[in-house]
């Protein structure tokens, strides 16, 4: 019978909800002047606004694997000392012989707290069939009782430990590998990309230049939206309204550019010659 895994918490909260009150559809409406935003205007920049917080919910947790690869240094460090005090310390000398009881003596006066009837003691013998609580082999004592811990049991803890971390580093690494390399856009870039397509299906202005030089009224816009994000999810840095533009130009293209590239994939693979394994 395989272990119960631990339960999966999340720490990020409930789902996070886009909402505009009337003050903030005044701003956003007041960046293209004589220009009200009609109902099925307002509820798709809710939806996208609700989108948005969605994709940087996912990239923060994504992140926040790259976070804990750090966490593995400490755990790390923890593992080798553990390991070096259980094995690699030298045990025959008198010294390490007065070490060692002056430990084990220490050791018995901090006992370790254990509360059966909580499930803090599960077994594993010959006899019974994978992990089972204590309560169901033998009479639980009311409340919690000491235990002694040896250093037998830290060289236990120390293997034990150690063969669990190289599993975690392993785990963790390959999916903070995959959500580096699952997006090929980041929340914002995609959020860009959804507010021009917005423009464009309710006639608003959408480069983000006027005269190739000025920021026009889209990159205001953008940042208007983006003020309107909780700030849990807002970026940490704050973007000037010439700064956006360019970010704004720079999403356009490299879209553009990939569309025009996976347009080219399927033309290329649609004439390929009969048999060919290229597209395969």
């Amino acid at each position: 019978m395989a272990k119960p895994l631990l339960p999966f918490v999340s720490f990020s909260g409930p789902d996070p909800d886009f909402t505009v009150d009337y003050d903030g559809w005044r701003c956003l409406e007041a960046i293209y002047p004589n220009r009200g935003f009609p109902e099925p205007a307002k509820e798709r920049l809710t939806a996208i606004g609700r989108a948005y917080l969605a994709d940087r919910r996912t990239e923060m947790l994504w992140q926040s694997f790259r976070d804990v690869e750090e966490l593995l240094r400490a755990y790390g460090k923890a593992a080798t000392a553990l390991w070096a005090i259980a094995y690699e310390n030298p045990r025959y000398s008198d010294a390490s012989s007065v070490l060692e009881t002056i430990l084990d003596n220490a050791l018995g006066d901090e006992p370790l707290r254990i509360d059966p009837a909580c499930g803090d003691l599960l077994l594993l013998t010959a006899k019974t069939d994978g992990w089972t609580d204590f309560g169901q082999l033998f009479q639980v004592p009311e409340g919690a009782f000491g235990v002694r811990f040896g250093l037998s049991l830290l060289r236990e803890i120390a293997m034990n430990f150690r063969v669990a971390l190289d599993k975690a580093e392993k785990e963790i690494r390959r999916q903070a590998t995959e959500s580096a390399s699952n997006q090929r856009q980041t929340a914002t870039e995609r959020l860009i990309l959804l507010l021009v397509e917005w423009a464009k299906t309710f006639g608003f202005h959408h480069a983000p230049y006027i005269d190739g030089t000025e920021p026009a009224p889209f990159a205001r816009f953008v940042r208007a939206f983006l003020s309107l994000v909780p700030s849990s999810f807002r970026e940490e840095r704050d973007l000037t309204d010439a700064a956006l533009a360019a970010q704004i130009r720079r999403v356009k293209r490299a879209d553009a550019a990939y569309k025009r590239e996976q347009e080219q994939a399927r033309f290329a693979e649609a004439n390929a010659p009969l048999g060919s394994d290229d597209f395969k």
